[in-house]
């Protein structure tokens, strides 16, 4: 499994409404216990009001050939510059 990570601030009240968790996984492992565990823990920190009091992750799931780093990379960039934010003026960059 490939992953991106975006990183979670203790300052939660400075936090998007919505936050996109991006995550690679091989077609091999689509429906498998790895990407269950993925989106359950998504699932958790979204009940768990007091984690991330008035912000909601949801999660971006895509797939690439096992063994195949060039197009895990390809996709990974594509993640980060989609779901990249700009805290200083509050706004995404596309």
């Amino acid at each position: 499994m490939y992953a991106v990570k975006i990183c979670i601030f203790p300052f939660s009240e400075a936090l998007s409404p919505r936050i996109v968790e991006g995550a690679i996984f091989t077609e091999d492992q689509k429906d498998s216990s790895t990407e269950l565990a993925f989106k359950y823990a998504v699932y958790r920190i979204n009940k768990d009001k007091d984690l991330l009091p008035r912000t909601t992750l949801v999660y971006d799931i895509k797939y690439v050939p096992k063994d195949d780093s060039f197009h895990a990379s390809k996709k990974g960039k594509k993640i980060v510059r989609v779901y990249s934010y700009n805290f200083a003026t509050d706004s995404r960059i596309i």
